[in-house]
């Protein structure tokens, strides 16, 4: 997301679970689809699951209007649900929205090769391995919209980007 002059507000990443296997899955005992299966009694498909990190914002108003703009577009490309690595704040501020997410793990550094060390104090902040329905959540954001394009940034413009994995 940025604004009228070009200075980027917000970004995200994210990549689908059929490409590669997610970073989120080096956190769970199986592979994300059987873990929603098991955490939501479904059955769903990689290709329907889609993995959001690297989120950085610099306001609220930027931050609602960048998950509006990313739920629109990933119900387009297909997706059903998304997963992420979630800080408590973060988990806090998808409760504030409403979205009906799913605990799958707790996302352990000692997970990781490293152990977690070259991540510094992250895994002090309790990240957890959620996931949730794409609709509900988009369902949920059209009501923060207008206060997303009211806020101190003035007119917010989308921009995304998708490169599949060669």
């Amino acid at each position: 997301v940025h604004d009228a002059a070009g200075e980027i507000l917000a970004a995200v990443g994210f990549r689908s679970a059929s490409e590669e296997p997610l970073f989120l899955e080096q956190y769970l005992a199986l592979p994300v689809e059987q873990e929603l299966a098991a955490a939501r009694v479904i059955n769903i498909d990689r290709e329907q699951i889609v993995e959001i990190g690297s989120l950085a914002s610099q306001g609220k108003g930027a931050s609602i209007f960048l998950f509006v703009v990313l739920a629109a577009y990933l119900r387009q490309r297909g997706f059903a649900y998304a997963c992420a690595t979630a800080t408590g704040v973060l988990r806090r501020t998808f409760t504030m929205f409403g979205f009906d997410v799913v605990e799958l793990a707790h996302a352990s550094g000692d997970r990781l090769s490293d152990h977690g060390d070259s991540w510094g104090k992250y895994y002090e902040t309790d990240p957890r391995v959620i996931a949730g329905g794409i609709a509900g959540c988009y369902a949920q954001l059209e009501r923060f919209v207008p206060t997303a394009q009211n806020s101190e940034f003035g007119r917010l413009i989308p921009r995304l980007h998708y490169r599949p994995m060669p």
